[in-house]
């Protein structure tokens, strides 16, 4: 498999996890990680942008640059991949943060750190257990 197919499948299943991490916290506690709406809003746009967004850069954008600069990153897979989403999670949390009430400043923190650790440790496992090469 090529190695950009391999990266976009790994961040297919990269994000399913991070929704599927995040989909419970959303459905039954007081807490969200509705990226989603955030983009959206940040875009002025329907939350359905904000959705498409979200799952295009989980899918293609950040597998991608995974690919394109992972070797930089760490020295294996999953580590490049936590490596990465702790980079995506410094950006997230520079941006999303003055959306944040600070009583809820600390669980936001953790959670979407969280996410976003799941996030990076599942696109480099994948990615190496499918069989991509850095080069």
């Amino acid at each position: 498999m090529d190695d950009r197919v391999t990266a976009v499948t790994s961040g297919l299943l990269a994000t399913a996890a991070m929704l599927a991490f995040m989909w419970p916290i959303d459905a039954f506690t007081s807490h969200r990680l509705e990226a989603h709406r955030a983009i959206a809003e940040m875009l002025n746009a329907p939350e359905s942008v904000g959705v498409a967004v979200f799952v295009i850069a989980g899918t293609l954008v950040w597998p991608l640059v995974f690919f394109a600069i992972g070797q930089h990153l760490a020295p294996r897979e999953v580590m490049r991949g936590v490596v990465l989403s702790l980079l995506l999670w410094i950006v997230f949390s520079v941006v999303f943060v003055p959306t944040v009430s600070l009583s809820y400043f600390l669980v936001f923190m953790v959670l979407s750190l969280l996410a976003h650790l799941v996030y990076g440790s599942v696109l480099g496992f994948t990615f190496a257990r499918l069989g991509g090469e850095h080069r």
